[in-house]
């Protein structure tokens, strides 16, 4: 198939339609890449093989509009503060099977929202850049749409290099992105989590929350174990880096655990490894932490460790090539 075929195709699945609501294949693609027998998946990763300079991602962003969506973009805009909206995608993001994961470090002064690719099938390059480009771009309109303008200090890094239409960046989401980040992160002043909603509905929020919770209580039993396991890795650790824990989190018993990642052709050892990565990323590549503290939060028994397990590490990029650079400030 020809490039233009693919990208037809592509700008069809995810055009909007006439109305309030997106299209359902728009609000699921995030949950599709996850699946090899998905005709979404199919077609992104053609396209960006065929044609990597592709914009398709801000394309697809420009139609995430929390007021197009789903309950929990409803409940995410009716919260009576930033930092409940904030506590909401914590608690609510891992739910949806995507192929991204989020993780939020607060700090003294900034908020930092992570995003990273810890999952199985490995996402390639070119689609973990369109999953950045429309989660940036929700989370942008989302800000707007919720509080009229961004919080102080709002930044957004790339973990790769400026593609050729770069400066579209900056009129989708008012910001000049910094590029060659360790990981993608989106940060502002933790002080903008006390900021009021312009959109604020009590109502709404506790109906929109319960809605998004009983949609997705059904859908965890269906989620892989390898996928829950490692949501739970990065939210819960460094406990969850004991296999016993693990188990003990998951409801299962240690024996059932290795067996079901086993025939998801996965295991612990891997696992662990493929979320620890990320939060070395995370913690000494972003966030400038020293090799003592990230040692202590990813669970290792001595720094000598940490250090063996940091060497091992492939030190090319995720999208666009090396990245060991441009940190984000904690001050």
């Amino acid at each position: 198939m020809v490039t233009d075929d693919i990208y037809a195709q592509l700008l069809l699945a995810v055009a909007a339609r006439e109305g309030p609501e997106l299209p359902r294949d728009v609000r699921q693609i995030p949950e599709r890449l996850t699946d090899p027998d998905s005709r979404t998946a199919w077609l992104l990763s053609q396209l960006y093989r065929h044609h990597p300079d592709t914009d398709l991602g801000l394309r697809y962003g420009h139609h995430l509009h929390p007021a197009a969506l789903c309950d929990v973009a409803r409940a995410l805009c009716s919260a009576p503060t930033l930092g409940q909206t904030m506590g909401l995608v914590a608690q609510l993001a891992f739910a949806r099977n995507q192929a991204f994961s989020l993780v939020q470090v607060e700090s003294d002064t900034q908020v930092h929202v992570f995003m990273a690719f810890p999952h199985l099938p490995p996402v390639a390059s070119g689609v973990q850049r369109f999953c950045i480009e429309a989660a940036f771009s929700f989370a942008v309109h989302t800000l707007l749409y919720s509080l009229g303008e961004l919080p102080d200090g709002f930044t957004i890094r790339l973990p790769f290099s400026p593609p050729p239409y770069h400066t579209h960046y900056v009129s989708a989401w008012h910001t000049t992105p910094v590029f060659h980040s360790p990981v993608a992160a989106l940060s502002f002043h933790s002080q903008a989590l006390e900021w009021p909603l312009g959109t604020t509905d009590e109502a709404l929020f506790a109906v929109s929350v319960e809605r998004a919770r009983q949609r997705w209580r059904p859908s965890l039993r269906q989620m892989r174990v390898s996928y829950r396991a490692a949501e739970a890795m990065l939210r819960h650790h460094p406990y969850l880096f004991q296999q016993d824990a693990l188990a003990s989190h998951l409801n299962v018993s240690t024996r059932t655990l290795q067996k079901q990642l086993s025939q998801e052709q996965d295991s612990f050892q891997a696992l662990r490894h493929r979320v620890r990565r990320v939060l070395h990323d995370i913690y000494t590549g972003a966030l400038g932490w020293s090799l003592a503290d990230a040692s202590e939060k990813l669970g290792f028994e001595s720094l000598s460790g940490y250090r063996r397990f940091a060497r091992t590490l492939n030190t090319a990029a995720a999208p666009g090539g090396p990245v060991r650079s441009a940190g984000v400030s904690t001050s």
